[in-house]
């Protein structure tokens, strides 16, 4: 399978986790197709000068939003059973989303960054479709991306 170098769908898009900084991340689950981040803000700080007619401004800090995604709610998967543990645990851990553009399922594009679970809806218990679980993870500092190769 080659690299791919075209638009990727919600499908075979993963969600893993590691508890310290070292060592390699531990699959949790496979993302439904409506996963996003809600973007990456930097604070604006206004320098007036009086004596220049026009507005001056700096950079701030950065605030790296929030990380939305949701899974199929299956009980019995132990990713969901960890997720929801995670949730409940309010700790901050290292979290990888990794995207289907790799040469294999394993070497795709990669967004690393810290974080803890915010928000977890269980929900579409309608008939319709299967049920989800929906999550938010408030992001805590920077956020790493690498190629997929």
């Amino acid at each position: 399978m080659s690299l791919s170098t075209s638009p990727q769908s919600g499908l075979g898009i993963s969600l893993s986790w590691k508890t310290a900084s070292g060592g390699t991340f531990a699959s949790l689950v496979q993302l439904l197709d409506d996963a996003e981040f809600d973007g990456f803000d930097t604070t604006i700080i206004n320098l007036p000068t009086l004596a220049v007619g026009t507005m001056a401004k700096a950079p701030g800090r950065t605030d790296n939003g929030t990380f939305t995604g949701s899974c199929y709610l299956v009980f019995a998967d132990a990713g969901v059973t960890e997720l929801m543990a995670l949730g409940s645990s309010k700790a901050t851990i290292y979290w990888q989303v990794m995207l289907n553009d790799g040469s294999s399922p394993t070497t795709g594009s990669t967004y690393a960054f810290q974080g803890f679970i915010s928000n977890l809806k269980p929900g579409n218990f309608s008939g319709d479709d299967a049920p989800h679980l929906d999550f938010t993870i408030a992001i805590s500092g920077a956020i790493t991306a690498t190629a997929g190769t």
